[in-house]
């Protein structure tokens, strides 16, 4: 590489720090890492990676020896190898990047003006492919993690008094450590069946927090459609006595219509809210920042996010319509796909 061109990657480094990435590599057929780019860097300088060395990192599509990379992934500099030691770099943690080598230090600023630059890569197909990859890879893991944590939703909405909270203090806690799950193996990540229980043990209040704000929002939406459903007389004594309402067509008509548009409306920030789990069992952000993150992600490719909510919409239609055991197998990939997405994002500002 010449010197203007590593002096180019030098100056961008310093302006986008963000842009440091994981390595990973496989010596004798086992996988190491992740590592940082400097102690990446002196693996190279000592010869412990060579140009055969097959390597990866978040973005690429698939393993490749360090000498189809090494021209267009310039290293930062370590020590010469005359007595003069490299920078200790200690291996990142929790506190300085997530799994996916995202710094967690990134506002939502930060990671929304990368996406855009970078181009959110993903895809209808692309995102399908990948989840459906993943799911089959742990079929039988995927299938009881989701069917044992989706039993406890249910149950737990059957239990006297606790099933009246059961969608702030359970529901959400399951469904973040569900899909935490498929997030790490989507990764290359060991996960286990312990996973299904981190949106207990790690996010409690947060995923209540979420569950308290869904249940607000559905309580103002039913009692915003039971007002005048009830100045229209259809009221459920009404409708036990058999009385038929007398309801003007005109006024049938437009409570339909606006019925219609407060299922758009529902529909439309279901979407554009669909990552919040994900981002809360990934990120040390906030509630209000993962649905500011998952706003922004989700409208980065719209239309590609209608494409894959229409595919979970008729997943889930099979699912119900095969006697409700085939639920039991579409609901993981639904999972599986929501983590997808976010893992493209990841991967995309990431590249």
């Amino acid at each position: 590489m010449s010197l203007a061109a590593a002096e180019r990657a030098a100056c961008d480094r310093r302006e986008h720090p963000f842009r440091l990435m994981q390595w990973y590599y496989a010596i004798d057929g086992q996988r190491h890492g992740p590592i940082s780019e400097q102690e990446f860097a002196q693996l190279v300088a000592d010869g412990t990676v060579s140009d055969e060395t097959l390597v990866w990192h978040q973005g690429l599509e698939a393993w490749a020896p360090w000498s189809t990379l090494s021209a267009s992934h310039p290293l930062p500099a370590v020590g010469d190898g005359a007595g003069v030691p490299s920078i200790p770099v200690a291996a990142p943690t929790d506190e300085d990047a997530t799994d996916s080598g995202v710094p967690t230090t990134w506002t939502i600023t930060d990671f929304s003006d990368r996406l855009r630059s970078n181009g959110f890569n993903t895809s209808v197909e692309g995102c399908m492919g990948r989840a459906w990859a993943n799911y089959k890879s742990v079929f039988g893991l995927a299938v009881g993690i989701t069917l044992v944590g989706y039993l406890i939703v249910f149950a737990a909405g059957l239990v006297p008094i606790l099933g009246i909270f059961s969608s702030i203090l359970v529901t959400p806690q399951i469904t973040g450590g569900v899909t935490a799950f498929f997030l790490r193996r989507s990764r290359g990540d060991e996960a286990g069946f312990d996973s299904l229980f981190d949106g207990f043990t790690k996010r409690f209040g947060r995923f209540a927090l979420v569950g308290l704000l869904q249940a607000v929002v559905t309580l103002l939406v039913l009692g915003a459609m039971i007002v005048p459903m009830l100045a229209m007389g259809l009221s459920a004594e009404a409708l036990e006595a058999g009385q038929a309402p007398d309801i003007p067509p005109a006024a049938a008509v437009g409570f339909m219509a606006v019925l219609f548009v407060v299922m758009l409306v529902l529909m439309f920030f279901g979407l554009r809210f669909l990552l919040v789990h994900v981002i809360i069992m990934d990120t040390d952000h906030g509630v209000i920042d993962a649905f500011r993150l998952s706003w922004r992600i989700t409208g980065t490719k719209f239309w590609t996010m209608v494409g894959l909510c229409l595919l979970m919409v008729v997943l889930a239609i099979v699912g119900t319509l095969a006697l409700l055991i085939g639920l039991i197998f579409t609901l993981p990939l639904i999972v599986a796909m929501v983590a997808q997405i976010y893992q493209d994002a990841c991967d995309s500002v990431t590249a």
